[in-house]
């Protein structure tokens, strides 16, 4: 059961990253208005990768979880994947969102 919850989870997020990616739906409509039209294909972008890294992390780990189970190797996975997915989501934000 918890493998079919971390594949649907990691799914979705996979499914919001690509639309974001594409340029479809945003995290916030407002922060997305504060970044200068030049930079939105890019921010998408950046923003779209980070979302869909973490729900590929969840995906391969509820797999792993479904396949074998390895307690170390999912929290590898599961924390380098969402480390890396927030670390693109914030470069993002701090690099392409003019706040001031």
């Amino acid at each position: 059961m918890d493998s079919i919850l971390l594949l649907l989870i990691g799914v979705l997020g996979i499914g919001g990253g690509v639309m974001n990616f594409l340029g479809y739906i945003t995290a916030s409509p407002k922060g997305r208005r504060k970044v200068p039209e030049e930079f939105r294909r890019v921010y998408g972008r950046c923003v779209g990768t980070g979302t869909a890294l973490i729900g590929a992390a969840f995906c391969a780990v509820g797999i792993l979880r479904w396949i074998a189970y390895s307690e170390q190797t999912e929290l590898i996975i599961l924390t380098v994947g969402v480390i890396a997915g927030v670390a693109l989501i914030l470069y993002g934000q701090l690099r392409y969102n003019r706040r001031f």
